[in-house]
């Protein structure tokens, strides 16, 4: 399998829709930022494929927005 790219994050995060909005939260500029960083050694231990996090920067659509 190869490695995760943005392009895959974002892809997956179009399916990501505001509840009030029908626009998915890529669309309406939520997402400010992907990174990628080695999984620390004892995540990847049981795979030949070296693993990944991933980190999302973020913003809500409204400051009371509730995070569900």
């Amino acid at each position: 399998m190869a490695a995760i790219t943005e392009q895959d994050v974002l892809s997956a995060l179009r399916s990501c829709y505001d509840p009030e909005i029908p626009v998915n939260i890529v669309d309406l500029g939520l997402i400010y930022k992907v990174d990628f960083v080695p999984a620390p050694a004892d995540d990847s231990q049981n795979s030949n494929e070296p693993k990944q996090d991933v980190t999302v920067e973020m913003t809500l659509t409204a400051q009371g927005c509730p995070e569900h």
